[in-house]
């Protein structure tokens, strides 16, 4: 028997990101990135369920707080089947080096769980768990926000429920975005509706899901099959209030000879 095929998150790019981005002590001296560590954080059993640990590549999977660096992560569930069959796990990096310090023991997913830092040491995760039996293949889900005390994460957090402009019938593919204006205390959830558009919710400064909205697809009127042109996976930022959004347009070309190219 083969042995299973194992994937490990190297946190070369994390740690620049998240912990090396060193300015020049001169004066004028141009900012360089700098390495201080290249480490393993941990080993991922793919899940054959269409995702992986960076699969939410429009938002960021590291925040850092003082000296501390938090990676939420993504762990296959022994024994779960698809689509389902993940859960998140929280690391951080103190002096100490990396150590898991909390996981989700009743939630299944499907998607990472991005994160995000905000002022007066609050850590958040976007989580998506589903709503489904556990041998259900996919179905409805319920976007949450897990929210930990970066000074004692191993504590039990809080979940906050966004509130959003209607009921949409979000699924395990929430194709979602999340960002934070860290010194502000405010963020921003982005998750899809199918084809038709993306929802999104706004966390203030007092803790309050105080605005929600959809931004509606355009048509691709000039593909060979008109479509809805949908945005998956949106890179969000927000600051001062003011949201900004790219994002690729689906999964599928939707023009077949530059599918075929």
């Amino acid at each position: 028997m083969n042995p299973p095929e194992v994937t490990t998150v190297r946190a070369l790019g994390l740690l620049v990101t998240g912990a090396a981005f060193l300015c020049a002590i001169s004066a004028g001296a141009q900012r360089a990135p700098r390495v201080l560590a290249e480490e393993t954080i941990y080993a991922y059993e793919p899940a054959n369920n269409g995702a992986g640990p960076m699969w939410c590549y429009g938002s960021t999977c590291v925040a850092r707080v003082g000296s501390d660096v938090f990676v939420s992560g993504l762990e296959t569930i022994p024994g779960a089947k698809p689509l389902n069959n993940t859960r998140w796990v929280l690391h951080r990096r103190d002096r100490s080096g990396w150590q898991v310090i909390h996981k989700d023991q009743a939630g299944r997913t499907r998607e990472p769980c991005p994160i995000a830092a905000l002022r007066g040491g609050w850590i958040l995760i976007s989580t998506n768990p589903t709503l489904t039996p556990i041998d259900t293949y996919g179905g409805p889900a319920r976007p949450e926000v897990v929210r930990f005390r970066a000074s004692a994460p191993s504590l039990s957090p809080d979940v906050l429920l966004p509130v959003w402009q209607g009921q949409p019938p979000f699924t395990e593919h929430s194709y979602r975005g999340f960002c934070a204006d860290g010194p502000a205390g405010s963020a921003l959830l982005m998750n899809i509706e199918g084809h038709s558009a993306q929802h999104w919710s706004f966390l203030d400064a007092d803790g309050r899901w105080s605005a929600s909205g959809k931004l509606v697809f355009p048509m691709g009127v000039d593909y060979p099959k008109p479509e809805p042109i949908r945005l998956c996976y949106p890179v969000l930022a927000l600051k001062n209030r003011a949201a900004h959004i790219l994002a690729i347009s689906d999964i599928i070309e939707p023009i077949p000879e530059w599918r075929a190219f």
